[in-house]
């Protein structure tokens, strides 16, 4: 009997999201050569009836793998830490329920990545995002538009449409609520309404004295904290470290199994645990890191880049993502959406370290620096975009 493959690659195929992208990721893992031998896993989450299990069988049945069931619970990573128990390869790959495979020799790509002798994990993936950070910035945009009640901006709505949707609705119905699709059109309303974005660094330089700016600042610093304390429903939040905050995302990554069994993770209780163990404080790409070991994103190419290179990547939120390895939920959300949408959800990954904001980016008094004790790599020589 020949020996069996160092790798297994586990696909999450969890009932609740149903058979659609099961096909999808069966498409692409028929018509995309692994480039390495390996032994396929389905992971089958969830099923508890023959006739849905039978089904999703079916679907895989032209691809020979190893069948893992385990429960509809500890989200994405629970069933991973499962799998991980139960397998017994040197080198494990996650992929979710949503990932579609876009290159041949992607597993290739990734092992040989992985197994260099300094690097702890890889991913077709990465981010700087903070999780709180990105919530403080959604928080202060409804604050300050429900709360304070500051003039209508259609920058706001340009910029941070998604926030202004689900939150906001009566503040924008006050103003024009005139869509803006492309920068051009934006500016051109700017223009018309006697605004000038030159010079001017924040909102409260365009619609209100500086002494109130800074007052609402700290209006909204006491409010936030508020947020933040035990009990309050964003407590949670406290755990994730501010921006910068590399991390290896989920949706597809490459781990020796010995390493991550010994670190003893637990099967996530709550969705934001599960996130934690992508981006919290204890990370698993920080517990790696602190252990000296480098976390890299990998490109279609087969390319690696360490943390401090991952905007040079063109992968996730990166120009038009052209150097994916995989795409899953994410990626294909960006793609649609609207341009200025796409420009905040860039910096929200990103921050400083890819681009400025456009000069008329709404300053809300919120950062995302570069900090090099953080990721390794100084501020590029940065102009703004026009």
């Amino acid at each position: 009997m020949p020996p069996k493959p160092r790798i297994a690659l586990v696909y999450l195929a969890r009932q609740a999201e149903g058979p659609v992208p099961f096909r999808r990721f069966v498409e692409s893992y028929a018509s995309h050569p692994a480039g390495i031998e390996h032994e396929l896993a389905i992971l089958y989450k969830g099923f508890d009836g023959a006739a849905s299990r039978d089904a999703a069988r079916a679907i895989f049945a032209s691809l020979p793998h190893v069948a893992v069931e385990v429960a509809d619970a500890g989200f994405d990573i629970g069933a991973y830490l499962a799998a991980a128990t139960r397998l017994d390869h040197e080198y494990l790959c996650f992929v979710n329920t949503f990932v579609e495979i876009t290159a041949d020799g992607w597993l290739g790509h990734l092992y040989r990545n992985v197994a260099l002798p300094d690097v702890g994990i890889v991913g077709a993936t990465g981010s700087y995002e903070s999780l709180k950070s990105s919530q403080k910035l959604t928080q202060k945009i409804r604050w300050l538009c429900n709360e304070a009640r500051i003039d209508y901006d259609p920058r706001l709505v340009f910029y941070h449409g998604h926030v202004i949707e689900l939150g906001c609705r009566i503040w924008k119905a006050r103003g024009t609520g005139q869509p803006y699709s492309t920068l051009e059109a934006l500016r051109a309303r700017l223009k018309a309404i006697g605004w000038r974005y030159r010079g001017a660094a924040s909102l409260g330089d365009v619609f209100r004295p500086a002494t109130r700016q800074t007052s609402l600042d700290d209006q909204f610093e006491k409010h936030w904290n508020g947020l933040l304390r035990p009990g309050r429903f964003l407590a949670d939040y406290a755990q994730f470290p501010e921006f910068p905050n590399p991390h290896i995302r989920s949706n597809g990554f490459m781990v020796a199994r010995a390493r991550l069994l010994d670190l003893g993770f637990e099967a996530p209780r709550s969705k934001l645990a599960a996130c934690a163990f992508e981006s919290g404080a204890d990370s698993l790409t920080l517990r790696l890191k602190q252990s000296g070991l480098r976390a890299l994103v990998v490109d279609r190419q087969g390319r690696g880049y360490d943390s401090q290179n991952w905007t040079r990547s063109g992968t996730f939120r990166l120009g038009a993502q052209e150097n994916l390895l995989l795409h899953d939920k994410q990626t294909r959300s960006f793609e649609l959406m609207p341009p200025g949408t796409q420009l905040t959800h860039r910096r929200l990954t990103c921050g400083d370290y890819l681009e400025r904001p456009p000069r008329d980016f709404p300053d809300v008094g919120l950062r995302f620096p570069v900090d090099e004790t953080v990721t390794g790599v100084a501020a590029p020589a940065l102009t703004p975009v026009r």
